[in-house]
């Protein structure tokens, strides 16, 4: 970017990383998406969200999302984003880390795409539980084409998710490639109860809500 646009100073980065390496939280993609946009800031380059993306997409798929920020539809291979409003009232999610890595290069390799064409999808009914803010609709059709090679090989992620569904999550699944589970709750109550019951039993567990 500093080459692209002949910026003759350079940038010291520091980054205090608080997203589990190799987590499927996107977190690597996260800090590339907030170096681009804060370079842009920095030297007053005045691009466009559109042309961040660009440049986001030469550096992973999962970068585009994350410039854009907020809820977002994300088709193709990921680069392809379409805002949406955001999710009203926003929902109260737990986040269990299992502690260990799942390399994001390994899964995509060993996923069978021939399989993921058959899989039926629920983008259409998804999109419309975000629109109405439908806790449980948006819980009911959570998808993850990733589960079924993961999980097979990494148990402990479908026993994680079948805590989070034991202690009352309305819905829950692997996050991207992996190992990362989040459950839904109904409300704040529900997830603050949650997260009490369980935080016993997982050492990395959060309690968030959407913004």
């Amino acid at each position: 970017m500093l080459n692209r646009y002949r910026i003759a100073r350079g940038v010291e980065i520091e980054i205090d990383k608080k997203i589990p390496l190799a987590s499927g939280m996107a977190g690597g993609s996260a800090n590339s998406a907030s170096i681009l946009v804060g370079i842009n800031k920095l030297f007053a380059l005045n691009l466009s969200n559109k042309d961040l993306r660009g440049m986001g997409e030469e550096l992973g798929m999962d970068v585009p999302f994350c410039i854009q920020n907020g809820t977002a539809l994300a088709y193709h291979r990921g680069e392809k984003v379409i805002p949406l409003p955001p999710i009203n009232p926003p929902l109260w999610i737990i986040i269990i880390n299992p502690g260990f890595e799942i390399p994001t290069k390994w899964a995509y390799n060993n996923l069978d795409l021939d399989l993921i064409k058959k899989e039926k999808k629920n983008t259409k009914a998804m999109l419309e539980a975000l629109k109405e803010g439908e806790v449980r609709g948006i819980a009911k059709n959570l998808f993850n084409s990733f589960e079924g090679l993961i999980i097979k090989k990494y148990p402990e992620i479908g026993k994680i998710k079948d805590r989070l569904i034991e202690e009352g999550a309305l819905g829950a699944i692997m996050s991207g490639s992996g190992p990362t589970v989040f459950g839904i709750a109904q409300d704040k109550e529900q997830a603050l109860k949650i997260h009490k019951k369980l935080k016993s039993e997982y050492k990395s567990i959060w309690l968030v809500q959407t913004v």
